[in-house]
């Protein structure tokens, strides 16, 4: 297969060597593959470094510095003061060390309880008849020593009918 052609890209004659080549060597492929698949400049964003302030084209709305040296020199810049989410003091947040909202592990562990502490309706404990707030939304009793009578109970109400069965008292299985 001997076929005269040009080139896709730097239009040159050559010769075909399969029937689907369309370009002349794998420069030109990878060439014409570059500029189809590359951001057109209409689509770059002129922006300011927040690092340096100097301008730059950013593909991607997110960029925010022209360079990862200026992202690294922005992120070691001094430290920044702010106000605690749980008790509002103030505190000193060191560069690079994240977003810190807390001034604390124990004002952080505490908003954290607050957060997922759920409020129930106050019940009625099924033993003592006592009201209670419970901690969760199963919960039928107001005190351990309330469950565990609970728990007496079932165990000899469970006898009195393992004891029927046994016998077969009521059940007409004789």
């Amino acid at each position: 297969m001997s076929e005269n052609s040009k080139c896709a890209f730097c239009e040159q004659d050559y010769i075909k060597e399969h029937i689907q080549q369309k370009f002349c060597c794998p420069e030109c492929r990878k060439q014409d593959t570059y500029l189809r698949f590359r951001k057109p400049e209409s689509l770059k964003r002129e922006k300011a470094c927040k690092g340096c302030g100097k301008a730059f084209h950013a593909e991607s709305e997110v960029l925010k510095y022209c360079s990862p040296e200026c992202r690294y020199a922005a992120r070691s810049k001094a430290p920044s003061s702010r106000q605690c989410k749980s008790c509002g003091a103030g505190f000193i947040v060191e560069s690079g060390s994240g977003p810190k909202i807390y001034c604390s592990a124990e004002c952080r562990e505490k908003k954290r309880r607050e957060s997922h502490r759920i409020k129930h309706d106050p019940k009625q404990c099924a033993i003592c008849r006592e009201s209670f707030q419970p901690v969760s939304s199963l919960a039928r009793f107001c005190s351990d020593k309330c469950r565990m009578a609970n728990a007496e109970k079932l165990s000899l109400r469970s006898d009195y009918f393992r004891r029927c069965r046994d016998t077969s008292y009521g059940y007409g299985d004789e």
